[in-house]
């Protein structure tokens, strides 16, 4: 085709989308680290089955190991990170009903839940889900354009 170019390599739009990409994943990983205090985290999912909240006890200790050690591998350019990333946050979107149930939340805010109008965790529940929807669909993006391949795989 002529007078068809491909796209040329910027490092500098890629270094910024890895490295928001980096940033988004170690604020998920990092901000959440006290939630995982076992006693809370097992007062907040008594209602469940006590293997099923072990599992999911695990699973998310997992979750933030995995963000916290893709966002500094992301900061690295290592192509590990990235795909890791990727991983991340497709499981983020299979499974936003399971990270943010609704009794879960109900029972974590049960002192605030007093001072806000009826409806209000419902709302805030379906807040979550959005956030978390976007956040991982940014990141997808991000770690997917063409030039951020690229610069993994210079590295």
């Amino acid at each position: 085709m002529e007078g068809a170019r491909s796209p040329q390599y910027d490092p500098a739009e890629a270094r910024f989308a890895a490295g928001a990409a980096a940033a988004l994943l170690l604020l998920s990983g990092v901000i959440s680290l006290p939630t995982l205090r076992f006693r809370l985290y097992a007062e907040v999912y008594e209602y469940l089955p006590y293997q099923v909240m072990l599992l999911r006890y695990a699973v998310s200790c997992a979750i933030r190991a995995a963000a916290i050690a893709a966002g500094l591998g992301l900061l690295a350019r290592r192509e590990w990170a990235r795909r890791l990333a990727i991983g991340l946050e497709l499981f983020t979107l299979a499974t936003l009903w399971w990270k943010h149930p609704a009794a879960g939340i109900a029972r974590a805010t049960v002192d605030a839940a007093r001072e806000f109008p009826p409806g209000f965790l419902d709302d805030f529940r379906w807040f979550l889900y959005a956030l978390d929807g976007l956040l991982a669909v940014a990141v997808l993006y991000a770690l997917t354009r063409p030039k951020v391949r690229e610069r993994f795989a210079r590295s």
